[in-house]
């Protein structure tokens, strides 16, 4: 048998093992972001999907998202850094991640795979702005919520009423630490999520609603 012979049997192998993995798959469908303009580039369908990983931590205030995706896709040429992703979240709701590395390779049985990971696109807030060190008025979690926002890309989603709280704050501090410290001090929950019209990202926003359990 010839070398070309053998290659073709390989090359029809991995194509069969490939098209295996896909039709074993479930889940939802992810979409790409343009990194620049918030455009949807392409999606990644539910099939190509080979395993991921949402992951959320208040303590060290991080949501992280990692998935594992077969590589020959048409989406492969925009899963580079900076692009984002939107992911469907458990309830529903669409989540923004922006993608800060990505490793193509082949594993052992020579398909072609690309491992992506990316940090949810609020954590930005953390660079958004900078508040100086200061004692509050008197202020509803919506007003606190809107005050920390302002100038930013995120609006102020549902926020439920949980009295008045004056903040003080020793030294200076961001949008996203305000946020924190909003969640804290009136005892609720923030969630993050962003909304599309199908073709681009068209808002994005956080409720601060009661707690209904831990990350």
């Amino acid at each position: 048998m010839s070398d070309t012979q053998l290659a073709s049997m390989r090359i029809g192998a991995v194509d069969t093992a490939i098209d295996e993995l896909r039709q074993s798959r479930g889940g939802n469908n992810i979409f790409i972001l343009d990194g620049q303009t918030d455009a949807v580039l392409d999606h990644i369908h539910r099939d190509d999907v080979l395993n991921n990983r949402h992951k959320q931590s208040l303590q060290d205030s991080l949501e992280i998202f990692d998935m594992t995706v077969i590589g020959d896709g048409r989406y492969a040429a925009h899963l580079g850094k900076r692009n984002g992703l939107i992911v469907p979240g458990e309830d529903g709701e669409l989540l923004e991640f922006r993608i800060f590395e990505a490793v193509k390779y082949r594993d052992t049985s020579g398909i072609l795979k690309i491992d992506v990971y990316a940090n949810a696109t609020f954590l930005d807030l953390k660079t958004a702005r900078v508040f100086d060190a200061m004692k509050t008025d008197p202020l509803t979690a919506v007003q606190h919520a809107e005050q920390a926002l302002a100038g930013t890309e995120w609006q102020v989603g549902q926020v439920d009423y949980a009295g008045i709280r004056t903040l003080t704050f020793d030294d200076p501090f961001n949008p996203y630490a305000y946020l924190k410290r909003i969640a804290r001090e009136f005892e609720l929950e923030l969630r993050f999520y962003v909304t599309t019209d199908g073709s681009r990202v068209t808002g994005r926003y956080v409720d601060i609603v009661e707690q209904v359990g831990e990350w």
